[in-house]
């Protein structure tokens, strides 16, 4: 008959921390993965417009939490919003300067709430904060920062190009 010998001292507490150890790997690696409490998803009527034309982009945020989720509303402008927009060299677009965020303002304070399993939706007009003058791939995402409870978080969106072509 086997029997295990008693363990003392040191021999014991290196054993006890490392069962430990094994069963904290295991709650992290076997719990289910942490879902953002949040997705935003951006879309447009349509992929191509004129040059000149205004493109507008829809910002949908649901809300996966099962609290109240609180974000900075769209339309106070591009930086708020998280919203960046790429040209076809993946170049980042810088806001026109009267959309800018400047040090020396107060920055827009608006929020909006979205309850537990509802959705937001807003359209904006991008061309508005961005110059889109030109002829070429413009790739949009946004990025919103928004609270749920006491966690605050960013989450991004998926990228959306858009074509301008020339005015014939």
């Amino acid at each position: 008959m086997y029997s295990i010998p008693l363990m003392n001292g040191p021999k014991k507490t290196l054993f006890n921390f490392s069962v430990a150890a094994f069963l904290a790997m295991a709650v992290v690696y076997l719990a289910p993965a942490q879902q953002p409490s949040f997705e935003v998803v951006i879309s447009s009527p349509t992929a191509v417009s004129t040059e000149g034309t205004p493109v507008r982009v829809a910002v949908t945020i649901v809300n996966h939490s099962r609290e109240n989720f609180l974000f900075h509303e769209p339309a106070c402008g591009p930086e708020a919003a998280g919203i960046t927009v790429r040209d076809e060299h993946r170049t980042v677009l810088e806001p026109r300067v009267e959309f800018r965020e400047r040090p020396d303002t107060i920055p827009c304070g608006f929020g909006a709430f979205i309850e537990p399993a509802k959705k937001y939706s807003r359209q904006v007009a991008i061309s508005r904060w961005f110059d889109l003058s030109r002829p070429g791939r413009y790739f949009v995402q946004a990025a919103p920062a928004g609270r749920s409870g006491n966690v605050s978080e960013t989450q991004q969106s998926n990228v959306l190009e858009i074509q301008i072509v020339p005015l014939r």
